[in-house]
């Protein structure tokens, strides 16, 4: 996109290749990833994984490349915030843990 320090107006910022390239890489991220189970939590990840230079030329290498491991963090963090919810006697039940757990962090 060019150097903040030179302050681009709006105008050149619409005009970048740079801007081209994300609106691109936000159409293959809906694509590919519009049946994911956790896309509304990463939005396909962060462009600056999937977007590079090579040979001084933008290229979209597709979807953040670390979505294998975001997909395994974020079904560990769904795990057991349903074991929690479920052990937390909110649906009648004995609550059976006293420490905090991700419930408790979510809704801070």
């Amino acid at each position: 996109m060019g150097n903040v320090a030179e302050r681009p107006s709006m105008e050149d910022l619409e005009e970048s290749e740079a801007l081209r390239r994300l609106y691109e890489w936000r159409e293959l991220v809906d694509e590919e990833c519009g049946d994911c189970d956790f896309y509304r939590f990463c939005l396909g990840g962060c462009p600056y994984n999937a977007i590079t230079i090579r040979d001084g030329e933008m290229e979209i290498d597709g979807v953040d490349h670390q979505c294998e491991a975001y997909k395994m963090i974020f079904a560990e963090i769904n795990r057991r915030a349903n074991r929690e919810f479920l052990e937390s006697g909110i649906l009648g039940g004995n609550k059976k843990t006293k420490r905090p757990g991700v419930l408790d962090i979510m809704m801070k």
